[in-house]
């Protein structure tokens, strides 16, 4: 399988619920989303092991996803638009 090493989400997406099976997201090493609501996050066979990407989301959002079900589990780190 090769890597994905960064997805990006711009802020008019129309994404509002994405699903991502456990195996993905080992190959995935960063999530940049600037969308101001995230998006329902659903993983399918989750286990403790995960392991969770980088996700950057632009600082005036950080609060949102930090609170988020799901992405508040993740590395988040703020970028300026």
């Amino acid at each position: 399988m090769s890597s994905i090493e960064k997805i990006i989400i711009p802020e008019d997406s129309q994404l509002e619920y994405w699903e991502l099976e456990p195996i993905y997201l080992g190959h995935i090493e960063e999530i940049h989303c600037f969308k101001a609501i995230p998006p329902t996050l659903e993983w399918n066979f989750a286990t403790s092991s995960r392991v969770y990407p980088t996700i950057y989301v632009p600082v005036e959002h950080y609060s949102t996803y930090a609170n988020a079900p799901i992405w508040k589990d993740f590395t988040i780190k703020t970028i300026i638009k």
